[in-house]
Parts: C-alpha cells; sequence; structure tokens
C-alpha cells in the first residue's frame, strides 16, 4: 500500500528487516504486547530534511486499556535543515538525510500497543531498514 500513515500519522512500518519482535504481535504499524513484562523498545527513522528548515518530532507511544489516551514514552525533536554540499551527486540532489534513533526499556502489560510516529510523514523513507521499530522481551 502507498498509504504510509494510519490515524494520527502512526508510521506503517514492514515488520522485515531489521525489526525484530519477541513476545508481541505486528498489526498496522502496532505492536500488541502478549505478555507483560519489561521490555526493550527500539525505534529509527531515516528523514529527509529537503531543502527547507523545520523540526521535526520523533515519538514512541503506548496506548493501553489502564488509560483512556496514547501515552509519550519517548520522543526525539530536532532542527533539519538541508545544506548545500559541494560533492554531491546527481541522484542525491535534494536529499539531506537523517536518522532518528530512540530506544529504552519500559514496562509493558498484556494487550498494550505500541507504535512510532513523526510528524512529517512526508519528509520519511520508508523500507525495512530506513524506518522500522521493535521490542524484546528483557525481564517479567
Amino acid at each position: 500500500s502507498s498509504n504510509q500513515t494510519g490515524l494520527g500519522n502512526v508510521v506503517q512500518w514492514a515488520d522485515v528487516g531489521e525489526a525484530k519482535i519477541q513476545k508481541m504481535k505486528y498489526e498496522r504499524g502496532r505492536l500488541i504486547v502478549e505478555q507483560g513484562g519489561y521490555y526493550y523498545l527500539y525505534s529509527k527513522g531515516e528523514l529527509n530534511a529537503g531543502k527547507e528548515c523545520e523540526v521535526i518530532f520523533h515519538r514512541v507511544m503506548k496506548e493501553t486499556n489502564a488509560y483512556g489516551k496514547p501515552i509519550e514514552l519517548m520522543t526525539s525533536k530536532s532542527n533539519r535543515c538541508w545544506r548545500n554540499k559541494p560533492h554531491k551527486s546527481d541522484d542525491s540532489e535534494g536529499e539531506d538525510l537523517r536518522n532518528s534513533f530512540l530506544a529504552g526499556i519500559h514496562r509493558l502489560e498484556e494487550e498494550d500497543k505500541i507504535y512510532f510516529v513523526v510528524d512529517k510523514i512526508e519528509k520519511l523513507n520508508l523500507g525495512p531498514n530506513e524506518s522500522f521499530m521493535g521490542a524484546f522481551l528483557v525481564s517479567q
């Protein structure tokens, strides 16, 4: 599908490549916890800063039955500005690729949903090694 996001800029990443999940299932850009415990969560987004300067947010969010609205677990806020490079090749003209990486250990309960959002979703490069997330159980 060419649609990169769901409701609220949820990134529809592919559960292949660098995305590794343990004790979870994947559904429409979200990881659904099958067993409660402490999980190491990580998310990477490759962004094309383009030709204008702007602030780009990359967030890992949690939806839980215990709380009525999404909870922000991790966030990256960065100023992305395109720079003229003296030796750029034709295929990279107009691109200024940057990576945003978030990682941390969080307590998750069964049926919690984890996902990531990027506010300037049109700047995100999708692909199994460009934009993904993963999680694995560290301890119960």
